[in-house]
């Protein structure tokens, strides 16, 4: 293994153990506020979101930091194309999106698991809603939907 292979490694896995906790608060509402009002969670409830909120705040941060160095290193490909380093930042990239939609996944089930039965059916409905804004887009006469 070459000195460029270990640092990639290296540089890697120090990305995707920043982005453990990127995407902690993706779910539906992305506060514990509007969430708390869907599923009427109790105050205990709400204090435990809050608790996991606050003990991903710093990995967060540096995963908005290594997204925005990958961005940076996208537009530095712009004037200096080279086909090895756009090979390395789509793996860099692939990592960080798998790394965001596993923490999503163990994020909503951290939710779940602290409601009751009628609020885990209730949280199930809201998950199986395309978010606001993500549906199909609609023709002119605003009935029919297309699909491209």
């Amino acid at each position: 293994m070459n000195i460029t292979t270990k640092s990639f490694k290296f540089t890697l896995a120090a990305i995707m153990g920043s982005l453990i906790s990127f995407g902690a608060m993706a779910g539906p509402g992305h506060n514990e506020g509007r969430l708390a009002k869907a599923l009427d969670l109790t105050d205990a409830q709400v204090t435990q979101l809050k608790s996991m909120r606050e003990a991903n705040k710093a990995t967060r941060k540096q995963g908005h930091e290594a997204m925005k160095a990958l961005m940076e290193k996208k537009q530095a490909l712009l004037t200096n194309y080279d086909a090895q380093a756009a090979n390395t930042i789509a793996t860099e990239e692939a990592a960080m999106h798998k790394a965001r939609v596993l923490k999503k996944l163990e994020h909503q089930q951290a939710i779940y698991a602290i409601l009751d039965d009628e609020q885990k059916k209730k949280f199930a409905e809201m998950l199986a809603k395309p978010p606001k804004g993500k549906d199909k887009r609609k023709h002119k006469d605003g009935d029919r939907k297309c699909d491209d």
